[in-house]
């Protein structure tokens, strides 16, 4: 007998360590972007009671009845991200290919684009 494995842990997505000013983001294209890929997705900035700034916090629908929750935070270049919260890998993938297809540069996606590991602290 098999059973179906159902992980759910986060994921964070960062810009490349060795350019993390590529992508020139910030949240409001993020959000124009995120309306425009997924149907009726929530929306709501909200100031981080961690660190103080400004964020994203985000729940789209990737397909029908699969729904993600992320924050995103763009403050400087050197210091982005976007999270997904207890999501399956497979959702995880899923959100990382439409995030490098519609949002991140062009030059970005075609060297290896969103970076899986967070960049090093100095």
């Amino acid at each position: 007998m098999t059973a179906e494995r159902n992980l759910r842990t986060n994921f964070a997505f960062y810009p490349p360590a060795e350019d993390g000013g590529a992508g020139h983001a910030t949240l409001e294209p993020l959000e124009r972007t995120v309306r425009q890929g997924f149907p009726e997705p929530t929306v709501e900035y909200r100031k981080s009671g961690v660190h103080n700034m400004t964020v994203l916090d985000f729940e789209v629908e990737l397909a029908p009845d699969v729904w993600v929750d992320g924050t995103a935070a763009m403050p400087r270049p050197d210091h982005s991200y976007i999270t997904l919260t207890d999501v399956t890998a497979d959702e995880a993938a899923v959100f990382a290919v439409w995030l490098r297809d519609s949002f991140v540069s062009p030059r970005l996606s075609q060297v290896g684009g969103i970076s899986a590991n967070p960049p090093s602290v100095g």
